[in-house]
């Protein structure tokens, strides 16, 4: 009989979470949902959200509010910054606009990549799955004007002399190179050898190449501009690498582990080719989960991270619902699994009737906003 009863109480439980889901689902989608994308590029003087995130819901002028907050008021020029969670919240309640409204998914944070673009270049396109990605920028010159540069650049061998195409062509792989504490080296062509040297006051040397970063075998256009004379043009040819600190496997990393500050390590890794740098801050990689399997000293690259898992595929779920000053606690098994903010699919292993539940922490759902459960 107790049994009988507990069972009814339970279906009853059940059936008031499904409906529930619905009420809470129909008031909810008023709000905005911002899902925070891993990785970005970023070539404006400051990240704003629309640039590490994709904004879905409610309406259209509070949507075009939020694409505007700023998240980062001054990056670096060239280089790796991380926008976390915490960044965005701080950024959205500044921006007075109601937090309680916005949704934060998706990635934990955000590892964006500043590539300055030079005046005049067009804006780049999105990719087609609306994720920013690395691409090939147009040809640009090394006469444009331009910021300091953000970091301190340094290269291997003696300096180059003044007002010659030997410095103009390191000044344009410096601003063209992601550098972040990095070491440049450049071994010219040996039929380039008396023009890089010769140093001419008032020429202008307009240094140019369609590599999307000059890094490997490298082919330089350049225009010397002399008053009162007809520009000369020169084609220039050097191999050009870059040494710098990146994340390594401390130790071989599984395919599923979730990486800790005990398996990663900062080493100094020279580059010839511009798909494979590497990433510079250890915080990208922490508290991700490892998609491939990553051999002790392998680079970690962000293509091998995905967000980790809040709920995998049966675990057993606390199942959180609220409304007004009734809440109703329950356990449930995961059918699917998600990190914050996924919607998931859970199972009441007594009555066998699955429903839809939001994200909320580790093993943690909850019907309705997460917002309201999270301030239980």
């Amino acid at each position: 009989m107790t049994n009988r009863r507990m069972n009814s109480t339970l279906r009853t439980a059940v059936r008031w979470l499904i409906a529930a889901a619905g009420l809470f689902g129909a008031s909810y989608a008023i709000g905005q949902e911002v899902r925070i994308w891993p990785t970005a590029v970023v070539s404006a003087p400051e990240v704003r959200l629309r640039d590490v995130a994709s904004i879905r819901g409610g309406n259209a002028w509070t949507a075009a509010r939020l694409a505007e907050v700023v998240v980062n008021p001054q990056p670096p020029e060239y280089g790796m910054i991380v926008v976390d969670l915490a960044a965005v919240r701080s950024a959205i309640a500044g921006s007075k606009l109601n937090a309680a409204h916005v949704r934060l998914i998706g990635a934990s944070a955000c590892a964006v990549r500043c590539i300055r673009r030079e005046p005049g270049d067009p804006p780049a396109a999105p990719s087609a799955d609306a994720v920013p990605t690395v691409e090939s920028p147009p040809i640009a010159s090394a006469e444009a004007p331009r910021e300091p540069a953000a970091a301190p650049v340094t290269f291997d061998g003696p300096p180059a002399a003044a007002n010659s195409l030997e410095a103009a062509v390191r000044e344009f792989v410096a601003r063209r190179l992601p550098i972040d504490g990095g070491r440049v080296s450049i071994r010219f062509s040996a039929a380039s050898a008396s023009n890089l040297r010769q140093a001419e006051v008032g020429a202008r040397f307009n240094v140019r190449s369609r590599e999307r970063l000059p890094l490997g075998l490298v082919g330089f256009d350049v225009t010397v501009e002399r008053a009162a004379q007809r520009d000369q043009a020169l084609s220039v040819f050097a191999e050009v690498s870059l040494t710098r600190p990146v994340v390594v496997a401390r130790r071989a990393i599984n395919r599923g582990r979730v990486i800790s500050s005990d398996d990663v390590a900062l080493e100094e890794r020279t580059f010839a080719r511009a798909d494979d740098l590497g990433i510079t801050d250890a915080r990208v990689a922490l508290g991700q989960e490892a998609k491939n399997f990553i051999r002790p000293g392998g680079l970690v690259l962000v293509r091998d991270l995905r967000h980790a898992p809040l709920v995998r595929r049966g675990d057993l779920v606390h199942v959180i619902s609220r409304r007004g000053a009734l809440t109703i606690k329950s356990v449930a098994r995961a059918v699917g699994e998600g990190g914050l903010g996924d919607a998931v699919t859970v199972r009441n292993d007594a009555t066998r009737e699955s429903f839809e539940a939001t994200v909320a922490g580790e093993r943690l759902v909850c019907i309705g906003s997460p917002s309201e459960v999270a301030s239980q």
